[in-house]
């Protein structure tokens, strides 16, 4: 299975977040917006203007191999 790579950028730090994993951009997006919602995710939720979901790659499970976008593509 392909799995998607995806980032938040927090734009107050100037710096992406570690990485993870979804099988699609609308469940990474879905996550997103539920982790900015919910008010134990501290800066994410208390400041939600400074976060941007972004795509950067994408990992086969079968190859073990990672492909990098040229750029990171924004999703939300």
């Amino acid at each position: 299975m392909k799995l998607g790579i995806f980032t938040i950028h927090d734009s107050a730090v100037k710096a992406f977040l570690p990485p993870h994993f979804a099988r699609t951009m609308g469940e990474s997006e879905r996550n997103f917006r539920a982790n900015i919602q919910n008010p134990e995710n501290g800066h994410l939720h208390r400041s939600p203007e400074n976060f941007n979901l972004f795509r950067i790659g994408e990992y086969d499970d079968e190859t073990g191999m990672v492909t990098s976008e040229k750029e990171p593509v924004l999703v939300i």
